[in-house]
């Protein structure tokens, strides 16, 4: 048992459990996440990170020592969320080393014979453009401003302001899809950053599940001046996240794709304030 059998049974515990409390079992939830743990802990493991399964141990001894399910269940929310997070960081930033970034020109793009463009942004009405909707840190009192725009020369302007103010840090337009992913190796944009800007940005999928759960698996990527493109494989968007956290569930679904989204988020302070990402077309690759 490796390091991704180790967070795929992580992830089926957390998705049975959620059923199961869901119908008002609490205790069959946790009967779950502790038999998985065991499962886990009582296997052959290579290549598993040692302070993850200490911590699904230390849940395990945690929750046999508790008198009441309440405390049970505290024990394997900790160990679960702290297990999966040494098990993700263990892969050194998964996001950020999955992403291929490759500079191609204009021609090159046009011959690609691998690839099958999903968005584009010109003709009449701006193409796609008008799929896009805005989604900022509003939502949550915030003051960020983000939107998606056409340009003259066919292509779309993802832009607007990071804020900081009334704890908010977030703008993102999103745009629901229903697409089949499972012949291609994952998905790429076609994007520049018109005032040379060096700001991270975020490529976000949903899943069915993801609607339902209201969850995101994003990826980080850059872009500079010129147009680039940026290939980010499936495999990449393998942290569910919601508002944040990381939320225990089975990987994306690529035969169920219903959003893409484009995201900017407080960090560093080069995030902050005002933000423009241009993008010419997004679709998915292979090879």
């Amino acid at each position: 048992m490796r390091t991704e059998d180790v967070l795929a049974l992580l992830g089926d515990a957390a998705s049975a459990g959620r059923v199961r409390a869901l119908r008002g079992d609490l205790r069959g939830r946790v009967d779950v996440h502790i038999a998985r743990a065991r499962e886990i802990l009582q296997s052959d493991v290579a290549r598993v990170d040692a302070s993850a399964l200490s911590a699904l141990k230390a849940g395990v001894e945690a929750h046999d020592a508790a008198t009441d399910d309440e405390s049970r269940w505290a024990a394997m929310r900790e160990a679960y969320d702290t297990a999966q997070r040494a098990l993700l960081n263990a892969a050194n930033d998964p996001d950020l080393a999955l992403a291929d970034v490759t500079h191609v020109g204009s021609e090159t793009v046009k011959d690609d014979a691998f690839v099958e463009r999903k968005m584009t942004f010109y003709g009449e009405n701006g193409g796609d453009a008008g799929r896009w909707r805005s989604l900022n840190d509003g939502v949550m009192g915030g003051a960020s401003s983000g939107t998606l725009s056409t340009t003259d020369d066919g292509r779309c302007m993802f832009s607007g302001n990071v804020s900081l103010d009334y704890n908010g840090g977030f703008a993102s337009v999103r745009a629901y899809v229903e697409e089949v992913g499972e012949d291609f190796d994952g998905v790429y944009i076609d994007a520049k950053s018109p005032t040379g800007e060096a700001k991270t940005f975020l490529f976000i999928l949903k899943d069915e599940p993801c609607l339902l759960e209201q969850t995101n698996f994003k990826v980080k990527f850059k872009v500079g001046t010129e147009f680039t493109r940026v290939k980010i494989p499936f495999a990449a968007f393998c942290r569910a996240e919601r508002m944040g956290r990381v939320v225990l569930r089975p990987p994306l679904k690529i035969d169920a794709i219903r959003e893409f989204g484009l995201m900017i988020l407080k960090g560093s302070p080069e995030q902050v304030g005002p933000f423009e990402l241009e993008v010419k077309e997004i679709g998915f690759y292979r090879g």
